[in-house]
């Protein structure tokens, strides 16, 4: 379990960081659409399901 977890944050921080390198000023509207896609609630329900957080030394 704690795999999974591990591998949830890693793919939440993959995000961030991928999300924090993109111009979003110069998308185009199907770039926009796939950026506003990956930011729903569901894409991070794993996140809470898995309580992922509780690996994080906070």
């Amino acid at each position: 379990m704690e795999d999974c977890r591990l591998t949830l944050l890693w793919l939440l921080g993959a995000k961030v960081v991928w999300l924090g390198a993109l111009d979003t000023e110069s998308l185009s509207g199907r770039e926009q659409a796939l950026i506003d896609t990956s930011l729903t609630e569901d894409n991070f329900a794993a996140l809470f399901d898995f309580d992922a957080a509780s690996l994080l030394p906070l």
